[in-house]
C-alpha cells in the first residue's frame, strides 16, 4: 500500500483536469449530493464525470485554485475571497453541459438547491473548500489530510477563515478535527439532501 509520506501536495496542470475528473466522478459515486442531482439513467456514469469535468473546466476558472498529488488519486478545488464567479460567456457554455449531466427530470428544484448551497456562502472574506475526493483505492492513505494541511496552513498564514459544505454525516468529525465548526445544517430542498454547513477561522499561533 502506498502512503501519503511520499507523496506531495501540488497546483494541478490544466492538461490533467480531465484526469483528475475522473478520480472525482469515483470519490462521489456514492455522495448524497451526487445522488440526488444527477440524472439517474443509462447515461448516469457519464453524467457524473461530465458534472466534475464542467466543475473543473468551468467553475475552477479562472481563480479556483486546483490541487492534486503526485500521484494524480486525489483532488481538491478551494476558491480564493472574492473568486467562484461565472462570467456571462461561461455561463452561457456550462449551463447546458451542467443540464444535460443532470437530467431533465426535477432540474428546478435541483438549481432551487444549487442556489440553497450558493447562498450560505460568504464569498468576500474566506476561502471555500468547494469539493475535495480521493480514488476509492487510495482512500485511507492520508491524501485528505495532505489537502486539508496543505490549504489550511496557507489559511492560517494569511488569516482567513475557510467555508465547506459536506452532504455526508461521518465528515462532520472530520472536519471538527481540523477546527471547523457547524454553522447551520437543513435539508436544501424537501426532496433533496441533508447538508452540513461548516467554517473554520484561522489557527494563529
Amino acid at each position: 500500500m502506498n502512503s501519503s509520506a511520499s507523496r506531495k501536495i501540488r497546483r494541478a496542470k490544466p492538461e490533467e483536469y480531465d484526469q483528475l475528473a475522473a478520480v472525482y466522478a469515483r470519490a462521489f459515486k456514492n455522495d448524497p449530493v451526487i445522488d440526488w442531482f444527477i440524472r439517474d439513467d443509462e447515461k448516469r456514469d457519464q453524467g457524473v464525470l461530465s458534472f466534475f469535468e464542467n466543475l473543473l473546466r468551468f467553475f475552477a476558472q479562472p481563480h479556483g485554485m486546483v490541487f492534486t498529488d503526485s500521484s494524480l488519486q486525489s483532488v481538491s478545488l478551494w476558491q480564493p475571497p472574492g473568486s467562484g464567479y461565472l462570467s456571462f460567456p461561461q455561463m452561457l457554455k456550462a449551463i447546458p453541459r451542467v443540464i444535460n449531466a443532470a437530467g431533465h427530470e426535477n432540474i428546478i428544484s435541483k438549481f432551487k438547491g444549487f442556489d440553497v448551497i450558493e447562498s450560505q456562502r460568504p464569498k468576500d472574506s474566506n476561502f471555500y473548500l468547494e469539493t475535495m475526493g480521493v480514488d476509492p483505492d487510495a482512500q485511507g492513505q492520508g491524501l485528505g489530510a495532505l489537502h486539508l494541511n496543505h490549504m489550511l496552513g496557507v489559511c492560517d498564514q494569511m488569516e482567513v477563515a475557510v467555508h465547506l459544505e459536506t452532504g455526508v454525516e461521518k465528515n462532520v468529525g472530520l472536519y471538527q478535527k481540523y477546527g471547523f465548526r457547524v454553522m447551520e445544517e437543513k435539508r436544501i430542498v424537501p426532496e433533496g439532501p441533508y447538508l452540513w454547513f461548516m467554517w473554520r477561522e484561522p489557527q494563529t499561533s
